[in-house]
């Protein structure tokens, strides 16, 4: 779908708002496969997340 109208928008819109327009996406992106990525460690050795100590 977006292959079919990205001709239409661009010539209506303009190349810089679409590249404006892009970068809360990209963003979102981006900080999700961080969040992922740092959610992935493992947690160290006899400190299960929902254990507690004492």
């Amino acid at each position: 779908m977006g292959s079919l109208i990205s001709g239409a928008l661009l010539h209506r819109l303009g190349w810089e708002t679409l590249n404006l327009a892009m970068l809360p996406p990209i963003l979102l992106v981006a900080l999700a496969t961080l969040w992922f990525r740092l959610s992935a460690y493992p947690q160290p050795a006899g400190h299960a997340p929902d254990q507690r100590e004492g």
